[in-house]
C-alpha cells in the first residue's frame, strides 16, 4: 500500500527505511513510480506469488449466492460499504457472505446485528484467518469473490493485486 502520501508515522518510517536501503522492492509499477518520486530511489518490481494449486475457472451460483471476502482487517472498511447493496441483492436471491479475516474487536457483534436485521436476505459468516488453508477452503465453498476498494484512496491507488490474482488462480 502507498503510505508515502499519508502524513503519519508510516510515511516517515518508509522514507527513512528507503534512505537506508541498498535496494527497494515493490509489487506494482505504480508503486515503483511513487517510490522514485518520493525518495529518488529506483525500485525493482516483483509481483506477488499465488498460493495453493491452480484451479480451473468455475461459476455456477445457486441459491443462496455464496460470496467470499478475504483480507486483513485494515481493508474491511471497503467491504463494510458493500453490505447495503448485498441486502438489496438478497431480496432477489439470498446471499451468504463469508468473511475470512484476522480478529477485529467488535466485528462479531457487528455481524450478529447485521444478520439479525437482514436475514434471510443476507447472512454473513465470520471465518477467522488461521492459515492459507482457511482461504483455500473458502475459495472452494464460494461462488464469487468480492474485493471492494476505493481507487481515490491514495493509500490504495498503488496497491498490490494479490487478492485478485489469488482469487483468479483459485478459479473464482
Amino acid at each position: 500500500d502507498n503510505h508515502f502520501e499519508v502524513q503519519d508515522h508510516r510515511s516517515a518510517f518508509l522514507h527513512e527505511l528507503a534512505g537506508l536501503s541498498d535496494l527497494v522492492v515493490v509489487n506494482t509499477r505504480l508503486m515503483a513510480d511513487i517510490v522514485r518520486d518520493k525518495t529518488g530511489k529506483t525500485a525493482v518490481v516483483i509481483g506477488d506469488p499465488c498460493e495453493g494449486a491452480r484451479k480451473p475457472p468455475w461459476f455456477s451460483p445457486g441459491k443462496p449466492l455464496r460470496l467470499l471476502w478475504f483480507g486483513r482487517s485494515m481493508n474491511f472498511r471497503y467491504m463494510s460499504t458493500v453490505f447495503p447493496r448485498l441486502v438489496e441483492l438478497g431480496k432477489e436471491i439470498p446471499v451468504v457472505c463469508q468473511l475470512v479475516i484476522d480478529p477485529v474487536r467488535g466485528l462479531e457483534e457487528m455481524i450478529a446485528q447485521l444478520n439479525y436485521s437482514h436475514r434471510p436476505a443476507l447472512n454473513v459468516v465470520l471465518s477467522p484467518w488461521e492459515s492459507p488453508e482457511t482461504t483455500s477452503r473458502a475459495f472452494e465453498e464460494c461462488d464469487l469473490v468480492t474485493i471492494p476498494s476505493d481507487p481515490k484512496d491514495p493509500i490504495k491507488k498503488a496497491a498490490s493485486n494479490n487478492r485478485l490474482t489469488e482469487s483468479l488462480w483459485a478459479g473464482r
